[in-house]
């Protein structure tokens, strides 16, 4: 309820809005929009409500562009040794601090396995996720990012840090740059595998414009990515032909995906996970 009655001063939305006309993906979509624009900034003060509802009117497909007020929300990494031989990480989101703590565990490598567990991952910085998949892959280019005026690809320039065997976690609940880093990993590398049955197959990314002074977030998607040209429903396809992808129910939990794992490296005698 708070964050339904917090108000933004219509300068403050003026300044929002002149980025959203710049590079929201959609925004050819939308009609009379010059109109519908001096509407919505008549008063000095607006509800975030009544803004979030002239958002989703000018494109009713797209239900996550919108004004949020935002709390200080920390993020945890969780980290394991299973054993002397595999390193678990989870992570329910990536930021740059998140991404940085990641590649320092991968970096620091002594273990033959990389358990990525991003079950219930939102996703989070693209940035950030293409960091980790840079440490994780050999050169060459990791993804476009197309936005509604440009493309712009990002390439790994570094030698990757080699595994034995990568698995990633993921469920419905994966979804954007989560599994842009699930696809980049398992389509890259042979020896990578996602162990789930779907993931929310979210394949655009969104701009944040975060207002420091009154916690106030505008997000709105701006760009589409794709791997060698693909979406994400081509690559999930392209993972399931080339048997990238380990199934397990959708109820399943942490140590289901765990004994997938147990059977692929049961001819490895020190690699056991006891359930």
């Amino acid at each position: 309820m708070f964050v339904l009655m917090k108000k933004i001063k219509n300068s403050m939305v003026d300044e929002f809005l002149k980025r959203y006309e710049e590079d929201y993906l959609y925004f050819n979509r939308i009609e009379d929009y010059d109109n519908k624009r001096a509407e919505i900034l008549q008063n000095k003060i607006i509800n975030l409500s009544e803004l979030n509802i002239w958002l989703y009117k000018n494109v009713p497909s797209d239900p996550y562009t919108k004004f949020i007020f935002r709390g200080q929300n920390k993020v945890d990494l969780f980290y394991d040794y299973i054993f002397f031989n595999s390193l678990y990480i989870k992570t329910s989101y990536f930021d740059h601090s998140i991404a940085n703590n990641i590649i320092k565990l991968i970096v620091q490598k002594q273990e033959k396995y990389l358990i990525l567990d991003l079950r219930d991952n939102c996703g989070g910085s693209i940035e950030a996720a293409i960091a980790i998949i840079d440490c994780l892959v050999d050169p060459g280019v990791i993804c476009s990012l197309d936005y509604r005026k440009k493309t712009i690809l990002y390439r790994s320039e570094k030698n990757k840090i080699q595994f034995e065997k990568i698995y990633i976690f993921t469920n419905k609940n994966t979804m954007s740059s989560a599994e842009l880093l699930t696809m980049s990993l398992i389509l890259s590398n042979d020896n990578a595998y996602m162990i789930g049955n779907d993931t929310y197959r979210k394949g655009i990314g969104q701009i944040s414009l975060f207002d420091r002074r009154t916690n106030i977030n505008f997000s709105f998607f701006a760009f589409e990515w794709k791997i060698n040209g693909k979406s994400i429903d081509e690559l999930y396809e392209e993972a399931l032909i080339k048997g990238r992808i380990l199934e397990v129910d959708e109820e399943a939990g942490y140590n289901d995906y765990m004994q997938v794992i147990n059977t692929e490296l049961e001819s490895d005698s020190s690699y056991v996970y006891n359930l």
